[in-house]
């Protein structure tokens, strides 16, 4: 079975205090795999799966 998926970037700004901003842009890369999809940060090895991508 081959895996293709899309690679995307998640773009985030945190504020950590008052005077503390932090922008941030991680790689998403979003793929279908027995009927579901998937989403893995590679840089946080975090993934989660839905039904469908909404």
């Amino acid at each position: 079975m081959s895996k293709q998926g899309r690679l995307l970037g998640a773009k985030g700004k945190l504020q950590l205090e008052s005077s503390l901003n932090v922008e941030f842009s991680l790689p998403l890369i979003i793929f279908e795999e027995d009927g579901a999809t998937i989403c893995y940060c590679p840089a946080l090895d975090l993934s989660g799966y839905a039904k469908n991508e909404e």
